[in-house]
């Protein structure tokens, strides 16, 4: 039974990992398409903590909910490549989504 639950949980987590994908595929996201990477922020928690990855897969999956829950209101004064900061969490949580795809 087991084995069955982790090969469904794999699978639950590659079809997980394509919505971030999605997203950022979009030629013109509103702020309220990103809702759709929340199931990768959960899963890739979970994930993280079944297998005791280290600090550094944490720290950038914080990195990568920060730069999605983020809301800069007056982008004046903000470097332009800063001022497609979800676009650029979106990024990084399909980055590490994918990488963990590859571990299974």
């Amino acid at each position: 039974i087991e084995k069955r639950k982790r090969n469904k949980d794999d699978h639950l987590l590659s079809y997980v990992s394509l919505l971030p994908l999605s997203v950022i595929i979009v030629p013109l996201a509103w702020q309220h398409y990103f809702v759709l990477v929340i199931p990768t922020l959960i899963m890739l928690y979970f994930r993280f903590r079944e297998r005791k990855v280290g600090v550094i897969q944490y720290v950038l999956l914080l990195i990568s909910y920060l730069l999605l829950a983020s809301n800069i209101k007056d982008t004046q004064g903000v470097a332009l490549i800063f001022q497609s900061h979800v676009l650029w969490g979106a990024v990084l949580l399909w980055v590490l989504s994918i990488r963990e795809v590859r571990s299974l």
